[in-house]
């Protein structure tokens, strides 16, 4: 989430921060990737991944919200489209939604054919593979 990968807050930044701010948690790039994922699949929203953090904060349970009215803000729309295509794969992934399969086959006509043909029989959706 290099949206709040920072160093140091600005003087203004900082300023408000102690003003306003109660408490501060910190979330794993991969509950960020997996709230980013969760908003893509439920609610269609697509955020760049620092708009997702405090969605990744709650999925942690890094802030109480039992009994409190909880708003998340949700923000930005810087988004590397590969580094999407992988959040999405590993979120795939992580819910036993994707199976990925690495192997080498031998160089004969018809092999991936017949490998692609007992995937489909199964019933299984596949993805096209490449080299």
């Amino acid at each position: 989430a290099d949206g709040i990968a920072v160093k140091y807050p600005g003087n203004i930044t900082f300023e408000l921060v102690k003003k306003y701010v109660d408490d501060i948690v910190t979330v794993s790039d991969e509950n960020i990737a997996y709230a980013l994922f969760k908003l893509l699949e439920r609610e269609k929203v697509l955020v760049e991944p620092s708009g997702a953090a405090g969605l990744a904060a709650l999925f942690e349970n890094k802030i109480d919200v039992k009994g409190k009215k909880v708003v998340i803000i949700l923000s930005g729309g810087n988004v590397n489209f590969l580094l999407l295509s992988n959040i999405i794969y590993r979120a795939l992934e992580m819910e036993d939604k994707l199976l990925r399969l690495e192997f080498n086959l031998p160089d004969h006509p018809g092999t991936m054919e017949k490998i692609v043909n007992a995937i489909s029989s199964s019933g299984s959706k596949h993805i096209p593979c490449g080299s």
